[in-house]
């Protein structure tokens, strides 16, 4: 009877301790199922969950990396805690299966010593310490969830930081661009207003000197009126002369007046008059020294800027004369042409010629037209080469660059000379 009941009890104890160590395998393998334990190595979270609700970590932007290195740090704790748990509960399973292995080995043989009570104590025990380190196991993976969900939780804060950084940027960029155009628009309208300003000084200042003319040309008429004479046919005929040669005076102001506009200067036709009715009767306002280094420093100025002028436009039409075909170009810069060579005969040095000869400078001046005759070798070098070219009616163009020796004859320097010659008859 001891016997049955004792095979009852280890039975019971069996199944029991079965059950039980079904019950915390099926914990090992879902807690190796969802990697609490084994690798040590945090599984991510898709739903992030604080560990206490409520109240979840804050960090700054600044601060946010020093934090979420503090939760791995954790984490990675409450993985070896989980690690060392794991390790003793498989000692313990080890260890209780041993005794439930021995136990039966002694129920088969009917043997109820004391060791064997012992050893169903001892297995009892295990299972309890079992038990114990599963809750301590589930503990711990309660710990290591809610590390994870804050670990994922400060990262989500830490991408939308990140995100509102970027916005924040963006807005700074756009204002900075609206700034810049902001000051573009103030820099076009100072400068507009400056525009405006100088218009109007300028104004202004025709105003002031179109009411200046206007005064002046009162003042004027005035003396004019008070002072003028009537011309007509009625006038004796001395009064009609004097009249003329003072008409055939002013005929020169218009010439004079832009000799003076091309050195800078304005020809005052009031201030002129003046000057000349001072000299006629012989009370002038300034010493006859004065007057002199008055006209000698115009006409040194009026010299100079048509000497630039001359030689800008006799070098250009050098230039295009150079160009032509059948020209030919001296040592001395002198340039002629051929124009028409006609028929024979041809002239030698003892023969005399009748040619016509025309020359005119290139301002337009004309200085000579006229029918000459002359032995040929009386002729200059130059125009003894040329005329040799020529037979009866031939003709030929020679242009010559006027230089500060040429100044004595009255030429300006620095135009050109362009003299035609057409040869008329042989002797």
């Amino acid at each position: 009877m001891r016997k049955y009941v004792y095979a009852t009890l280890c039975g019971t104890l069996l199944l029991s301790s079965k059950a039980a160590f079904a019950i915390e395998t099926s914990l090992l393998d879902r807690l190796a199922q969802e990697r609490i334990i084994g690798d040590g190595q945090a599984r991510p979270q898709a739903y992030p969950v604080p560990a206490q609700p409520g109240s979840p970590r804050a960090a700054s932007p600044a601060q946010a990396p020093s934090a979420n290195a503090e939760l791995v740090g954790q984490l990675r704790q409450a993985n070896e805690q989980l690690k060392e748990l794991e390790q003793k509960l498989a000692a313990m399973e080890q260890g209780n299966a041993l005794l439930i292995e021995q136990l039966a080995q002694r129920q088969a043989q009917g043997n109820s010593s004391p060791e064997s009570s012992a050893q169903a104590a001892e297995q009892a025990q295990n299972q309890a310490r079992i038990r114990e380190l599963g809750q301590q196991l589930e503990g711990a993976q309660a710990q290591r969830d809610a590390l994870a969900a804050e670990l994922a939780s400060a990262r989500t804060a830490t991408a939308g930081n990140a995100s509102q950084d970027s916005a924040l940027s963006a807005a700074l960029g756009t204002a900075r661009t609206e700034i810049a155009g902001l000051k573009q628009q103030a820099a076009d309208l100072q400068a507009a207003n400056q525009q405006l300003r100088d218009q109007q000084l300028r104004n202004q200042q025709l105003r002031d000197q179109q009411a200046a003319q206007s005064t002046q040309q009162a003042k004027a008429d005035k003396a004019d009126s008070a002072g003028r004479i009537v011309i007509n046919d009625a006038a004796p005929k001395d009064v009609r002369v004097s009249y003329a040669v003072g008409a055939w005076y002013a005929e020169s102001a218009p010439q004079e007046t832009q000799k003076f506009a091309s050195i800078g200067k304005k020809l005052d036709l009031q201030a002129f008059s003046q000057g000349f009715t001072d000299k006629i009767n012989n009370r002038l306002q300034l010493p006859q020294a004065k007057l002199s280094a008055e006209l000698d420093g115009a006409q040194q100025q009026l010299e100079t800027a048509m000497l630039s002028k001359n030689e800008k436009e006799s070098k250009a039409l050098l230039a295009a004369a150079a160009k032509e075909k059948g020209a030919v170009k001296m040592p001395d810069g002198v340039i002629y042409r051929i124009l028409d060579k006609d028929k024979s005969p041809s002239v030698a040095d003892k023969n005399e010629i009748l040619f016509d000869i025309e020359e005119q400078l290139s301002t337009g001046e004309e200085l000579v037209r006229e029918t000459r005759s002359s032995h040929v070798k009386d002729l200059p070098p130059l125009f003894q080469s040329i005329v040799k070219q020529l037979g009866l009616g031939g003709s030929a163009k020679i242009l010559t660059p006027v230089t500060q020796a040429h100044a004595a004859s009255g030429i300006p320097p620095g135009t050109v000379s362009i003299i035609t010659i057409k040869l008329a008859g042989i002797k």
